[in-house]
């Protein structure tokens, strides 16, 4: 039976300004509840998520929570979970707002084009809490973009399966940093060889659970990779090294690492006297772009 070499590359599309959308709803559904507040107008306090009925609901956003520390964006700060609660820009209160990508900034009168309006607010601090139109405060969100990005694979294979990075042998759990001449990393099994390939990488990982896990990390504006599946060895990784490095593979008319790649293809072309052209004939669907045009009776040039 004929093994078939599978390239597959993967590119990660990320938002770099993601447009935040906001609702205030009881139920958030799928958009991430940040805080509550009362349906007072001009006197609402806020709350953490749910313990009022107007909650600040804002898709785009994650793992947004409330506690003493924030792991990554700290939005803002409230003086308390429940009711009473006051808003603050600075670090006055013990509570810690966490946005996690989301960054927020404060604004008089509107946002500036690459935020979006969350609420508004009395003040910057001591503050209440309500819908945009309330107050002339407006707090301000917008989406921070992540430096780099993490693919993550999980073979059902043993610590005892031969895997490489660069070339080189890893026998056990490794972390790697820069440089390297060709940062691939790949398990090699039975004859046959998968894993992540790229022609840059900030860190390389092999570690071993119940799987083999391989990681590999690039910067956020390079977040695309090539996973080949394939007969070989680590060796016929090696053999696309240039193409890699160089960014050429997928150019390719057929780009994979078990076949022959092509670089000035023999097209053959058979022209049947019988079969009339009645005018000329464009075809431009895939990789090539082939013009037959009929320049007398029986002839024709193709292009």
């Amino acid at each position: 039976m004929k093994m078939y070499k599978i390239l597959l590359a993967v590119c990660l599309l990320l938002p770099s300004s993601a447009a935040l959308d906001v609702k205030y709803a009881e139920d958030c559904g799928n958009y991430e509840p940040v805080i509550s507040f009362d349906s007072s107008e001009a006197y609402s306090h806020p709350a953490e998520p749910d313990f009022f009925s107007n909650n600040v609901c804002i898709s785009g956003i994650e793992d947004s929570s409330i506690g003493t520390s924030c792991d990554a964006n700290t939005g803002f700060y409230l003086s308390s979970r429940e009711e009473k609660a006051h808003f603050s820009v600075f670090d006055s209160y013990n509570l810690n707002v966490c946005t996690g990508r989301m960054a927020t900034t404060t604004s008089k009168g509107s946002c500036p084009s690459n935020s979006t309006v969350l609420f508004s607010v009395s003040s910057k601090d001591n503050a209440h809490v309500s819908k945009p139109s309330v107050f002339d405060t407006k707090i301000c969100g917008s989406y921070q973009s992540p430096e780099n990005v993490t693919l993550e694979m999980n073979f059902n294979l043993s610590s005892s399966d031969t895997t490489y990075f660069d070339s080189q042998q890893l026998s056990s759990e490794k972390s790697i940093m820069p440089p390297a001449d060709f940062p691939y990393l790949v398990s090699d099994s039975e004859n046959y060889i998968s894993g992540i390939v790229a022609p840059s990488f900030l860190k390389a990982e092999r570690k071993i659970r119940k799987d083999n896990v391989l990681r590999l990390t690039r910067s956020y504006n390079q977040a695309n990779f090539i996973l080949p599946f394939t007969e070989g060895s680590y060796s016929t990784i090696n053999n696309r090294k240039q193409l890699i490095n160089n960014r050429n593979l997928l150019n390719k008319l057929k780009p994979n690492f078990g076949f022959t790649i092509y670089t000035n293809p023999l097209v053959r072309v058979i022209y049947r006297p019988e079969t009339g052209i009645t005018s000329n004939l464009d075809l431009s669907s895939g990789r090539y772009s082939i013009s037959i045009e009929k320049t007398g009776s029986d002839k024709v040039n193709i292009n």
